[in-house]
């Protein structure tokens, strides 16, 4: 009798623990906490080799294949845990590929992305000979769940692509899949725990001739922002703007160069309809930064194309090659780092007070003298795999060129430790 006593006795107690933690009837809202993890440094992941989205053609004669066999692809630095087709590092890495040949010929660079749970990609394309193949990589031991809201001219696409990533893995969505025929698109992507890291290998043809591939990265999203262009703009499409402002916003624009800052050629003060891509030229500058002012937070990036020669597609046959950059915020004294990639490297600066810019190469000091409002690049001579580092309230990017033509940037990450608040809801 007793020992069935003290069972209805648990079983009551039991019930009441349960009633007290689940949701009411009627839709209350459950018992719920939230935990802040210790600081640490979030990894970071590079999505590893270009692709060729269609498929490799393969027909025996150079000018008619879509790959290449001129291909030389280097991540730094060594020893990054393997997540599928990329590599993960517990701070900054970088990665560079240069495609000699092939419809995805170019140069493209980045440095491994960090994870986040709330990230803007501001760049594609998804018209005909173009494709924007975004990888989503999860390095934690836990599976999990991404959302894709997809951005363009026309506003945004209805509904979301929900995405789930493995543990250690990638999973690939092309976006021309999810909205076609569009000439610039923006990828709002959410997930949960620590988040995924994120990029956009974003590929062009015009005809049958290579017209770029680079990698697009993640834009910071505020109200004092500054953009790179790494290279000069015609004024002509030879640079454009891309920006998007999520609840509308009013923005005016400025460029820097190392002449000062210029008188923004055409229309600086713009209307940005909320969740619609905007894109516009770049005016006629040398390499330099755009600065972005907003009455409300927005995101940015720009891209640069250049012009090369293409022997293997036929004598005087004019391609191209372009370089993204993504928005940083012209406030941020983070310390912010990158990898120095091999090759022809430059040091693209800029700060709204003038003076020198001070950063560290493993212990060795690097310093770039800036203009009022000016914009400054200088040519970088340290070794592949050093690690730049800096805390300056500056923009920088390093500008990464190679024969015959090829141009990439690398934007820095930041390398601070963060704590990622989780919250606990308990259920039913």
């Amino acid at each position: 009798m007793i020992r069935i006593l003290a069972i209805v006795a648990a079983l009551a107690g039991l019930a009441a623990a349960i009633a007290l933690d689940a949701p009411t009837p009627g839709g209350s809202p459950a018992a719920s906490a939230t935990f802040a993890s210790d600081p640490r440094t979030l990894p970071a992941v590079c999505p590893g080799a270009q692709t060729i989205p269609v498929g490799d053609i393969q027909s025996g004669d150079a000018e008619l294949d879509s790959g290449s066999d001129e291909v030389d692809f280097t991540v730094l630095p060594e020893g990054g845990e393997v997540i599928d087709g990329g590599a993960s590092f517990e701070g900054v890495g970088m990665s560079l590929e240069r495609i000699g040949t092939g419809d995805i010929a170019g140069l493209a660079g980045m440095a491994c992305a960090p994870t986040s749970r709330d990230q803007w990609l501001v760049g594609g394309s998804t018209e005909l000979g173009a494709s924007a193949r975004l990888v989503l990589s999860n390095p934690a031991d836990t599976s999990v769940r991404a959302e894709v809201a997809l951005h363009t001219p026309v506003g945004a696409v209805e509904g979301v692509t929900s995405v789930v990533i493995g543990p250690g893995s990638q999973r690939v969505v092309l976006l021309e899949a999810i909205e076609p025929e569009m000439p610039a698109v923006a990828a709002h992507i959410t997930a949960g725990g620590l988040g995924v890291s994120a990029a956009i290998q974003d590929s062009r043809l015009e005809g049958f001739t290579p017209a770029g591939s680079d990698w697009v990265t993640a834009s910071a999203l505020g109200e004092a922002l500054a953009v790179p262009v790494p290279a000069e703009s015609d004024g002509d499409g030879g640079a454009t703007l891309t920006l998007i402002a999520p609840d509308g916003a009013q923005v005016d624009l400025a460029m820097a160069t190392d002449q000062g800052e210029l008188t923004w050629i055409g229309e600086s003060a713009l209307t940005l309809e909320p969740g619609v891509l905007t894109e516009i030229p770049v005016p006629q500058a040398g390499p330099g930064t755009v600065l972005i002012d907003s009455s409300a937070p927005v995101a940015a990036a720009s891209r640069v194309r250049v012009g090369r020669d293409a022997a293997a597609a036929g004598e005087g046959v004019q391609a191209f090659d372009f370089a993204w950059s993504g928005s940083q915020a012209r406030a941020d004294a983070r310390e912010r780092a990158v990898i120095v990639p091999p090759g022809e490297v430059s040091l693209q600066v800029h700060a709204d007070a003038a003076g020198t810019v001070d950063f560290d190469a493993d212990g060795e000091a690097v310093t770039v003298t800036v203009e009022e409002g000016g914009s400054a690049i200088a040519p970088l001579d340290l070794e592949a795999g050093v690690r730049l580092s800096s805390t300056a309230e500056a923009t920088w990017s390093l500008v990464v060129t190679d024969d015959p033509g090829f141009l990439t940037s690398i934007e820095p990450v930041s390398v601070e430790l963060s704590s990622v608040d989780t919250t606990v809801t308990v259920g039913g």
